[in-house]
């Protein structure tokens, strides 16, 4: 896959990825940014290991392309969601 492909597919996974951490946890909206982010500094550490992982399904089995990207929104959105939740519970 082209470089520029994979950055625009990262970058499209990213936004669908965030748009879900806020649909998840709303109250993110009203959160001071360095409440945030941990969040996203976990979400921005599982994405290598996320981007990876989809590269691999879509060479083995190309036809579960939608499945896959899809995987790949939840589990970083998931990270997000976590790190804030626990963050949330230590104050």
């Amino acid at each position: 896959m082209k470089t520029q492909t994979l950055d625009t597919l990262a970058g499209q996974i990213a936004q669908a990825a965030l748009r879900t951490f806020v649909h998840l946890c709303p109250q993110v909206r009203e959160s001071p940014r360095e409440k945030i982010e941990p969040a996203l500094a976990a979400m921005r550490a599982a994405s290598r290991g996320v981007l990876d992982e989809l590269m691999s399904h879509l060479k083995e089995a190309p036809w579960i392309a939608q499945p896959a990207y899809q995987l790949a929104v939840l589990t970083l959105a998931e990270a997000g969601v976590k790190a804030f939740r626990e963050q949330e519970s230590a104050l």
